[in-house]
């Protein structure tokens, strides 16, 4: 019976750490049970990195966006900005106003390549002076008229238009003994044309930019007509010569002439008056 009694006894023990021992087991299962806590991390942190794509994916499309929006305003903003400067100068030119501008500039570059040429070839001390001067002067006025055209968004002409190429074409024909008249010839008909195509200009041209070059340049080529006409050869030139040549006596020249009164003889007495034959 002692045995029976001891034997119990263990057993209760054996028993009893057993079912101490078995909560600590499911602690433990419990514990084992934290891998699918962290599988919820992951999935946490999946739904982060999906989260972090969409940000990206809206970010970039935030800089497309923008990009775009950037690219519109810089092509609206060179679209108009010819407008604007168009509009800065005074508004737009008229299609008389443009080919008013390009036919002057033209003849801005007949005065400047013929005074050129006039400035190494012509003998005329006078001549030579009035080419330099239309070199400098009308290099000048040529830049001027180059930028009212740039400022409306006009390209200047490179070369000259038919009629004024034509005219020095001639003035290059001519032989050296002539050039000198040749080239005051050109002057006097180059000068009235432009003068002319000037004053016309004037009465129409609305722009207030080229209106005030008009007003500013025509006194100028005014001047300049007027001191090609003193030039050899000019139409002035030839006018003047021909009025010493053909110019008969002066009224001192026929002071106390014979023939001065109806054809009488101041120095003879008037039979009628003397009363003898």
């Amino acid at each position: 019976m002692k045995l029976d009694t001891g034997f119990m006894s263990a057993a209760a023990v054996l028993i009893a750490m057993t079912a101490v021992a078995a909560p600590q087991g499911g602690g433990s299962g419990g514990s084992s049970g934290n891998p699918g806590t962290s599988s919820a991390s992951g999935g946490s942190s999946g739904s982060t990195g999906g989260s972090s794509g969409s940000m990206g994916g809206t970010s970039g499309g935030m800089h497309d966006s923008m990009g775009s929006s950037s690219g519109s305003m810089q092509d609206s903003s060179s679209s108009h900005m010819g407008g604007a400067m168009g509009a800065a100068s005074g508004g737009q030119l008229t299609g008389d106003e443009r080919r008013f501008l390009m036919e002057a500039a033209s003849a801005g570059m007949l005065e400047i390549q013929a005074g050129k040429m006039a400035a190494q070839q012509a003998r005329d001390p006078q001549a030579k002076a009035y080419a330099e001067r239309m070199v400098r002067e009308h290099t000048r006025n040529s830049q001027k008229l180059t930028s009212i055209a740039q400022a409306h968004g006009i390209t200047p002409p490179e070369k000259l238009m038919p009629k004024h190429q034509a005219m020095l074409d001639k003035l290059q024909r001519a032989k050296t003994g002539e050039f000198d008249q040749a080239y005051g010839r050109l002057m006097d008909t180059s000068h009235k044309d432009t003068v002319q195509s000037y004053q016309s200009a004037q009465k129409t041209v609305k722009n207030p930019q080229l209106a005030a070059y008009i007003q500013e340049s025509l006194p100028v080529l005014q001047e300049h007509h007027a001191d090609a006409k003193q030039l050899p050869g000019s139409q002035g030139s030839r006018q003047a010569l021909g009025g010493s040549q053909g110019r008969g006596p002066s009224a001192s020249d026929r002071k106390g002439s014979p023939d001065n009164t109806n054809g009488r003889d101041q120095r003879q007495p008037d039979r009628e008056t003397t009363g003898r034959p």
